[in-house]
């Protein structure tokens, strides 16, 4: 049996059993009145708890069925937007939030247990799906169970779509990614040491992820920065020898003249910059590196090719199944610049590897592009 018809197989099966336990809650519900009843909470509370629940699950519903519908008949291995709250978004979504939405509105003790006893049932059932997916997709799939949860939605360590980091991990030889909570850096091996594209969003945990990839931060001699964003920046006590280097048209971000949302303002960087302009080159450790403007996330971001062949986007582009595209529009503060970065940087000939602070990397350029060229 296909993948595709052991998820057909597995969904009956699911939908089929979470009806019996609804119906089979309902009548120890009946059973058991008035002791199975919830009388020590407002009503109220209940349904719109439950109301919001349901409310939270229908763009997950949506999202999950819309990647579904673009990606599985290609064959595409779903692990981006909702596929980064958990493995199994329409099972797991439709019991932790749907499921126990309504049975909140039984106001029953009893109906409680069903989303619990189906998580465990469902977790069971989709053993099967999974040996098949794991034959398919090898390597993979193993290191997409070993960082997404199966069933219970991660919502609440920022997995969301627009944030979805690629997993810590070599992506090219002599160059790694490293996911700090909600973006990702990248560390580039040089002849004498390494060079960091951006610095993440917090030193402790950013230390922690470099060392588990054999990296220390003491010997990184340089920190590209796309652009002044705290999840770009905050980390950068964990490279305390580094020189660092900004966009010029990024300061206005920085000194208070501009703001970045109403009322916001990036915070100051407290170290010594370097400023970069459009079309500058570098020479570090070896690695040439060529500065391209691309302003319209902020007006002073950045792109990073390396050696002509390795592309540092930041917040220029995102990556969605492989398909580069804007970054959420209430980010962006000029999008009609945003847009002519997308379509420069895609011209940018001789790519080899592009890699994004939010949506992983790619080696296939003709189809990250295909639209912007």
């Amino acid at each position: 049996m296909d993948t595709a018809a052991t998820t057909r197989s597995v969904a009956s099966v699911v939908a089929l059993l979470i009806v019996m336990l609804m119906l089979l809650g309902h009548g120890l519900h009946v059973l058991l009145l008035p002791l199975a009843s919830i009388d020590n909470v407002p009503p109220l509370w209940l349904y719109g708890l439950g109301g919001a629940l349901i409310a939270l699950s229908l763009p997950i519903w949506v999202a999950a069925l819309r990647l579904l519908r673009d990606c599985r008949p290609r064959g595409i291995l779903l692990t981006e937007g909702v596929y980064r709250l958990c493995r199994h978004p329409l099972y797991g979504n439709g019991i932790c939030l749907t499921l126990t939405g309504l049975c909140l509105w039984w106001r029953s003790w009893v109906m409680l247990l069903v989303p619990a006893l189906s998580l465990a049932a469902v977790r069971l059932l989709v053993r099967h799906e999974e040996r098949d997916l794991a034959g398919r997709y090898g390597d993979a799939w193993a290191h997409y169970v070993a960082d997404t949860p199966c069933l219970v939605p991660r919502l609440w360590r920022g997995r969301l779509p627009f944030a979805a980091p690629l997993r810590s991990g070599c992506v090219a030889p002599g160059v790694w990614g490293i996911h700090n909570l909600t973006a990702s850096l990248f560390v580039v091996e040089t002849q004498a040491g390494y060079l960091a594209i951006d610095a993440g969003q917090e030193p402790r945990t950013l230390r922690r992820a470099l060392r588990r990839q054999g990296i220390d931060g003491e010997r990184v001699a340089a920190v590209l920065l796309t652009h002044s964003d705290p999840d770009h920046v905050g980390g950068l006590a964990a490279f305390p020898h580094a020189q660092v280097y900004l966009g010029r048209r990024e300061l206005p971000l920085l000194d208070g003249s501009l703001a970045r949302t109403p009322g916001h303002h990036n915070a100051i960087i407290l170290r010594p910059l370097t400023l970069l302009d459009d079309g500058d080159v570098l020479v570090i450790g070896g690695r040439e590196v060529r500065i391209i403007a691309a302003p319209g996330h902020t007006p002073g971001s950045l792109a990073y090719l390396i050696d002509n062949t390795m592309l540092f986007a930041g917040d220029a582009l995102n990556l969605k199944n492989g398909r580069a595209c804007r970054v959420l529009k209430v980010f962006i503060m000029n999008l009609e610049e945003h847009v002519a970065s997308i379509r420069k940087l895609a011209g940018v000939e001789g790519v080899e590897l592009l890699c994004t602070a939010h949506g992983g990397c790619t080696a296939n350029l003709d189809q990250a592009f295909c639209g912007w060229r």
